[in-house]
């Protein structure tokens, strides 16, 4: 949306990300919010990407939308740079192996299934 200042920023860690924030553009259009489009990367544009987030409410962006895969430390790094609300979008198509993602939150659900268990015990002096 050009001509009119905007509101929102969508900020994507490549821009093969397109494809994939294209139903958040899709809405954000649909709802007449003004927004803006940035490719940045939290790893190979940091000084680039902390410039913009700084600078983002004194343009009038009131929100900030992040969409990273991998790592998915966009949204993270924004939020760290500025007091506007950031959303984090992982991108899905950085899983290049599904199976092994499974098996990490597999892992995940192990580890927080044990931590509960040592809370409570902890908890009731067991």
């Amino acid at each position: 949306m050009a001509s009119i200042e905007p509101k929102v920023a969508v900020l994507m860690g490549s821009a093969s990300d397109a494809v994939s924030m294209q139903g958040c553009r899709d809405l954000l259009e649909n709802l007449e919010i003004p927004y803006e489009i940035k490719v940045l990367s939290a790893h190979r544009t940091p000084d680039q990407t902390r410039e913009y987030v700084v600078s983002a409410a004194a343009k009038g962006i009131e929100v900030i939308i992040a969409a990273a895969g991998w790592a998915a430390h966009l949204a993270g790094v924004a939020a760290a740079y500025t007091t506007l609300p950031v959303i984090g979008i992982p991108i899905d198509s950085s899983l290049k192996y599904p199976s092994i993602a499974q098996k990490v939150t597999d892992y995940r659900e192990g580890m927080t299934r044990e931590t509960l268990q040592k809370a409570r015990n902890f908890e009731t002096g067991k």
